[in-house]
């Protein structure tokens, strides 16, 4: 738990109104009243809490400025100008932000200490060049009639008792121009409707002073022990291990995004989607565990062939999930349709790439699946390596029928163990 976050009572219920007095937060002199989302307040240090980011000083920086940003938005005079000039220009062919300094040239007095334009691409940590955006984190069912909310995504912490991992702070407009402190998780922003606005970051690309940008890791890909014959096997993973923890609440949410890819009649489907893999408390980084997840069905043209077209192909990564940021790559590849042709798939994928016509994929707008992380580097699996040109690209497919799965006539039961300096994930065929 952070500093400056207090007792925590253990008696609480999920629906527990609390009065001031039995906040699951000791109230301090000078703290910050906190409205919480089950109900009655927290009391928050918020000086305390962005200390939290000084053991990494260039996470501190980054941080730091979110949060003079998000100050300049709260003194502003006319926030709701600022919040509809937001919701109307956010990028919705992407990942739906909107440049810092895209909005400061639209409202050049929204911070009058600085006369000059902040740099697009002025942040660097772990590899990575960042400009600062406003992310609208609800843009898919948010009304833009209603008040808004705006964060700079300092964590708090999990509500284990309620199940609402990364609570953050968040300040909501009220009717007479005053703003309320409150606290969302990823479950309860889910049913918040008033638009919800994070300062955030954007990746440039990669920072040419960084070793580790020109040094991607390599992929170790290790057979594991054939179990026994099963026809028509679906796929899932369940041993893995995380080592390194992002998060700065007491969970690191492991997820994958991933692209499911078959072969319909004469034309190809794909089915995008994200999936928590494991809420990974913090004691247990570093340490083997194991999670069921199934993520194919039974093969969807019956037995698998060995040899190419392919008629089941997947696509995936994992990562740090963080509902308050904004998706960010998780990499790109080929993916072979046949002996003569081939698709490109990119991770985070739009949940309207439901169908490619002569191996070109149908986009017709929408919201991705997944990749929504603090910093791009925060993944487990594969290095997304944005640098990288297709076809020779770092993101891993996996194909189901591929022979290297035992004798797929029958379908064997078997494993295959991916492993990388973050931790492995385990796959097994199963039935």
């Amino acid at each position: 738990m952070l500093a400056g976050v207090a007792v925590m009572l253990t008696n609480c219920k999920p629906n527990d109104v609390f009065s001031p007095a039995e906040s699951i937060y000791k109230n301090v002199e000078g703290d910050l009243k906190v409205k919480h989302p089950y109900g009655g307040f927290v009391y928050l240090d918020e000086d305390k809490l962005l200390a939290g980011y000084d053991v990494d000083p260039a996470d501190a920086v980054i941080q730091r400025s979110k949060n003079d940003k998000l100050k300049n938005i709260l003194a502003y005079k006319d926030v709701q100008a600022l919040a509809r000039y937001v919701s109307a220009y956010v990028d919705k062919d992407k990942y739906f932000t909107i440049s810092w300094s895209d909005i400061r040239s639209q409202f050049p007095d929204l911070d009058p200490s600085n006369s000059a334009y902040p740099e697009e691409c002025d942040h660097v940590y772990d590899g990575y060049v960042y400009k600062t955006v406003v992310y609208f984190v609800n843009e898919e069912w948010a009304d833009t009639t209603l008040l808004p909310i705006f964060s700079d995504g300092i964590i708090v912490e999990d509500d284990t008792l309620n199940n609402d991992h990364d609570q953050v702070l968040c300040y909501a407009l009220e009717q007479d121009s005053s703003f309320t402190a409150m606290l969302l998780g990823e479950r309860s922003f889910k049913n918040e409707t008033r638009p919800i606005y994070s300062i955030d970051l954007e990746v440039c690309g990669i920072d040419s002073t960084s070793a580790r940008s020109h040094a991607l890791e390599p992929f170790a890909d290790h057979g594991g022990v054939i179990a026994s014959p099963r026809s028509n096997p679906g796929t899932a993973t369940n041993e893995y291990r995380i080592n390194h923890r992002y998060d700065k609440s007491s969970h690191s949410e492991f997820e994958m995004s991933y692209v499911r890819i078959r072969k319909v009649e004469n034309d190809w489907e794909a089915e995008p989607g994200s999936q928590r893999i494991d809420n990974v408390h913090k004691k247990n980084i570093g340490k083997d565990l194991g999670k069921w997840r199934h993520w194919t069905s039974q093969s969807p043209l019956g037995v698998c062939t060995s040899n190419p077209p392919e008629e089941w192909a997947f696509v995936y990564n994992t990562y740090e999930y963080d509902w308050i940021n904004s998706p960010k790559d998780l990499g790109k590849t080929r993916v072979r349709l046949s002996a003569t042709s081939h698709i490109d798939v990119s991770l985070p994928a739009w949940h309207s790439w439901s169908q490619w016509q002569n191996g070109v994929p149908v986009n017709g707008g929408g919201r991705v699946y997944g990749g929504n992380r603090r910093y791009a580097s925060e993944w487990y699996t594969w290095e997304p390596g944005i640098e990288l040109t297709l076809p020779n690209c770092h993101l891993k497919v996996q194909y189901f029928c591929d022979p290297c799965w035992g004798n797929n006539q029958y379908g064997w039961a078997h494993t295959q163990h991916f492993d990388q300096s973050k931790g492995y994930l385990t796959w097994w065929k199963v039935q």
